[in-house]
């Protein structure tokens, strides 16, 4: 299960990215804006189990910075923040 969190700036890449992962066959079980400031690199957080569903994120997307951020409360295997290096990549319908 995977929750992506638009860190980019550009309206509606959460939103897109989510079909696109759903498409590749990934649970996306919510998306939304990222907290933060803007980010630049896509980061990828595993937050339960091995890194391999990560990778498999990552693939999917053909970015990311992978890293393990345990989080028991959270009921999710990984947490996507989407970065300025997809804008363009994912494209978003006008």
């Amino acid at each position: 299960m995977v929750e992506v969190l638009n860190g980019s700036g550009e309206t509606g890449l959460a939103r897109e990215t989510t079909r696109h992962l759903r498409r590749e066959g990934i649970d996306v079980v919510s998306f939304g804006t990222a907290s933060a400031d803007t980010f630049q690199v896509t980061r990828l957080l595993v937050r339960r189990g091995d890194s391999a569903v990560g990778w498999r994120v990552r693939d999917a997307l053909g970015a990311g910075a992978l890293s393990l951020a345990p989080d028991p409360d959270l009921l999710l295997d990984v947490t996507v923040v989407l970065g300025a290096d997809l804008v363009g990549v994912i494209r978003i319908p006008p």
